[in-house]
């Protein structure tokens, strides 16, 4: 059985310690997972992201690159890339700040906009906000506007 049927039979069985080990050993279990981000099955979505983020700890790199290709499709507004894109960044934003920080100056663009992804932004954002050293090195993004401290 190839890498990918193994990963669907984890995901379909919510196998975590599997997933762990596959993400581990196999970089390129991060293109699988990303493509199953987009399933319709919110299920399987959900597993998907769980390994995404489990493959941060094995594959930095390629999971900072998914990163900045998750927030580019949120800012080009490019079809389910772009819905699904802010529950991915949720998810690496609560477990691994340090992938999503870099992008923050793209998601602030992007949350200035008035409309759906806009609003998606702004929840990563308020999430990256919580942690404060993030918010530290970021002042100009999470600074409180006058009369609301």
């Amino acid at each position: 059985m190839g890498l990918k049927e193994q990963l669907w039979d984890v995901l379909e069985q919510k196998d975590r310690s599997r997933l762990e080990r596959l993400v581990a050993s196999h970089a390129r279990a991060v293109r699988y997972l990303l493509g199953w981000c987009y399933h319709e099955r919110r299920e399987l979505r959900a597993e998907a992201i769980r390994g995404l983020v489990m493959s941060a700890d094995h594959h930095p790199r390629l999971v900072r690159r998914v990163v900045e290709r998750l927030v580019w499709a949120m800012n080009e507004e490019s079809g389910t890339n772009a819905y699904s894109a802010p529950d991915v960044l949720l998810e690496l934003a609560r477990s691994k700040p340090e992938l999503v920080e870099p992008v923050i100056p793209e998601l602030n663009r992007v949350a200035q906009e008035d409309c759906t992804i806009g609003d998606r932004a702004s929840e990563v954002l308020q999430l990256l906000g919580k942690n404060p050293d993030v918010r530290g090195r970021w002042p100009e993004v999470f600074a409180v506007p006058p009369g609301r401290r």
